[in-house]
């Protein structure tokens, strides 16, 4: 945000010299957090394309499963939380860590929804509370953050028992 803020922008000088209903803030946060999105996907490479050769001896699996573990457990962005609940549920022994990897993608689905739909129904107040979230609580996770902005849109912030997004390519046979 600093450096789009330093930065020459057609787009911005439109902003700030029209009364528009896009405030500057907001589109310098909406593209810095894009910029950071697509950055952030191209370094999981490193970890993902290792942890699906097939088959994976038990010193890579074991490896695999514990960087998928830091990942889902201890990450503060939803993109690597959603990585290592993926590489857990494909690799781990335990049903019931699989059950739970499960649930957390599920959650992660409701929570995109919901957010989407918060989004599109009045985005000047989405952006204005993800701002919020963003900015004045410093350990908050992009998880905690979901959850806080999708309760605050008058959504639950999980899913009804039962509940599986319509065309999820995780479960194909699910309706919403």
């Amino acid at each position: 945000i600093d450096a789009l803020s330093r930065a020459a922008s057609p787009t911005l000088s439109r902003l700030q010299a029209a009364e528009s209903n896009d405030s500057v803030e907001e589109y310098k946060l909406t593209l810095a957090t894009s910029f950071w999105a697509a950055a952030a996907l191209p370094p999981m490479h490193a970890i993902t394309v290792p942890c699906r050769e097939v088959p994976l001896a038990s010193q890579r699996r074991a490896q695999c499963l514990h960087i998928a573990r830091v990942l889902w457990h201890r990450s503060d962005i939803t993109v690597f939380d959603m990585f290592g609940a993926a590489i857990v549920r494909r690799l781990s022994d335990a049903e019931e860590e699989r059950a739970a990897a499960e649930a957390f993608r599920r959650e992660y689905a409701w929570l995109s929804l919901r957010m989407t739909e918060a989004y599109r129904k009045d985005s000047r107040a989405y952006s204005r509370r993800f701002m919020h979230w963003l900015f004045a609580i410093p350990d908050v996770t992009e998880r905690g953050m979901l959850r806080q902005l999708v309760a605050e849109a008058g959504f639950p912030p999980t899913p009804p028992a039962g509940w599986h997004k319509e065309g999820d390519p995780f479960n194909p046979v699910a309706t919403q």
